[in-house]
């Protein structure tokens, strides 16, 4: 599997990731009570669109546009590639870890509305951390033999 396919799928599985937590907000209680009702459905959605929408718009446009040829063959190529997942998996698991802490450890201080702030402010101030992987794999031409 090409690099760029391997890092569509952490960047989708991180956004579905989320959107579960969100639901599981909906129907798992503590002590009889629900997290959220339903009626907060769209208080808590558009903050996780907004923290994977930006990010995986370029992803997938990407996919379509003209890509520039990437530098003379590397050998360290593979270590490249691993430092880049590396950190779009911190990345992503930072962001579903403050969305779903609440489901961990339900009685903290604090609401939803906090975590999910929080969980924004990460993905601002930690996308030094995938910023220019993305640029590089999603910009880049692949090999005869990659995506």
């Amino acid at each position: 599997m090409s690099p760029r396919v391997v890092l569509t799928v952490v960047w989708l599985c991180g956004l579905v990731a989320s959107l579960v937590i969100v639901e599981l907000y909906f129907h798992l209680t503590v002590d009889g009570i629900p997290f959220l009702l339903p009626d907060d459905r769209m208080t808590f959605l558009p903050p996780v669109a907004t923290i994977y929408g930006v990010i995986i718009t370029g992803i997938l446009g990407a996919w379509y546009v003209r890509r520039f040829k990437p530098p003379t063959a590397d050998p360290d190529a593979r270590a490249l590639f691993l430092i880049a997942l590396g950190c779009t998996l911190l990345w992503n698991l930072g962001v579903v870890y403050l969305v779903g802490q609440r489901l961990v450890w339900p009685r903290q201080g604090g609401d939803l509305a906090q975590d999910f702030d929080t969980a924004k402010l990460f993905a601002t101030l930690f996308g030094f951390l995938v910023a220019p992987v993305n640029v590089y794999y999603f910009g880049i031409k692949q090999d005869a033999g990659g995506a």
